[in-house]
């Protein structure tokens, strides 16, 4: 008589991917910014930080550790929205 023993994993492993909390400051230079429907900046720098606007002008000043995206010669959009209640 012959008798066999299997035996199955029991762990399942979890693939949530990498978790990391970014707070550094993300700087998108040589950009070509609309900062009103009338006003446009060449040449200029938007300076981001937790997903957030810090500062946007020609003359940015740029902390260490600052991650730097060069947008020479590359389109880039910038999308607001700005969500209000209806009107009654």
């Amino acid at each position: 008589m012959c008798s066999f023993s299997l035996f199955a994993q029991d762990y399942f492993p979890s693939n949530s991917g990498v978790i990391a909390n970014n707070s550094n400051y993300t700087a998108f230079t040589n950009a070509t910014i609309h900062v009103s429907p009338t006003e446009v900046l060449n040449n200029a720098t938007l300076l981001i930080k937790d997903g957030k606007v810090v500062s946007v002008g020609k003359s940015v000043n740029i902390p260490k550790n600052t991650t730097k995206i060069d947008l020479s010669g590359k389109p880039f959009t910038h999308l607001l929205l700005i969500c209000t209640p209806p009107l009654v």
